[in-house]
């Protein structure tokens, strides 16, 4: 297993943090700095220039003194001025533009922040911050203001990490992402399983109308699952414990990492498109929009990614 996840966690080499000069987008700053002196990795920025058609390649930063002077002020208070940054302008649409520009630069990580907007705009139109986690081929962490930290001064302090599963090829490369990070920052991962019992009609005009698993039943079988699927995991020493709740998966999630002060989620998606994407939406997106603690989303293909490469 340990040749396996070797192959799925890409070492941390190369970070890549969105910004639109925001309040918002220096708190990925500030998160993207700590975690490339941790792995002693490569910092890459970049601001895009946002309209709404496709359009190749880049600008020149330089041909716009203004948000050169702004990215500047925002990269010295966010590194202190002990780190350097490759810094990068695009136009077109910007989780195009951040994911074709992460693909470029074999992107490990994409830093960036959401604002976390509401009501119908952010229906209709999404967020970039929920777009680039859909079309993502690199893991992203997603932050957010007013939410729970896992830096302090500028170091990494990470005691916490949620990891949900369903017990899928997906949630098991999402945990093996976050044995990792486990074993760096020596945290204790918390497995979480979150039951939702279905409801069966009954054909039968004499039978009960409703007739669905007991509660006991139900997380008999899934204590079973659990128990399967960590025995067959190397976790390296990393500490871990189980949990199984019963409820609406994503707000289970959600209310678990609020409730114990968890200081990282990773997660994985699985990595569906289209128009049921749009109307039924994922777990995963789900957490990025609501959860309190940052997110780090581990995509389902990350594997099949022509991107992946050994660790170093």
């Amino acid at each position: 297993m340990e040749q396996e996840t070797a192959v799925l966690f890409r070492r941390i080499s190369t970070v890549l943090v969105p910004t639109d000069l925001s309040a918002e987008s220096l708190k990925a700053l500030t998160y993207a700095a700590a975690l490339v002196q941790e792995f002693d990795a490569n910092l890459h920025v970049v601001h895009v220039n946002e309209v709404d058609f496709a359009q190749p390649g880049g600008y020149s930063l330089v041909t716009n003194p203004e948000i050169e002077r702004s990215l500047q002020k925002q990269l010295e208070a966010a590194t202190g001025g002990v780190i350097t940054a490759t810094s990068h302008g695009r136009t077109g649409r910007a989780f195009d533009q951040i994911c074709r520009l992460a693909r470029e630069i074999t992107a490990d990580l994409i830093v960036l922040s959401t604002h976390g907007r509401t009501g119908l705009k952010r229906l209709v139109l999404g967020s970039n911050a929920e777009r680039v986690v859909q079309h993502s081929s690199s893991p992203v962490l997603v932050v957010r203001q007013h939410e729970r930290e896992f830096i302090s001064d500028g170091q990494l302090q990470m005691q916490r990490i949620l990891v949900p599963t369903d017990f899928s090829g997906s949630s098991q490369e999402a945990l093996e992402y976050a044995v990792h990070f486990g074993r760096q920052f020596k945290a204790r991962l918390v497995l979480l399983h979150s039951l939702s019992l279905p409801e069966f009609i009954s054909t039968d005009p004499y039978g009960p109308h409703n007739i669905r698993p007991t509660w006991d039943e139900a997380r008999g079988a899934a204590e079973r699952q659990m128990r399967d699927f960590v025995e067959g995991f190397d976790f390296g020493g990393v500490a871990f414990e189980t949990q199984i709740t019963m409820g609406r998966t994503a707000e289970e999630i959600c209310a678990y990492a609020k409730e114990h002060e968890i200081d990282l989620i990773i997660t994985s998606t699985h990595g569906r498109t289209g128009f049921m994407h749009v109307l039924i939406g994922s777990v995963a997106e789900h957490i990025v929009r609501y959860a309190h603690s940052p997110v780090l989303v581990v995509p389902g293909s990350i594997k099949n990614s022509g991107a992946s490469k050994r660790a170093g």
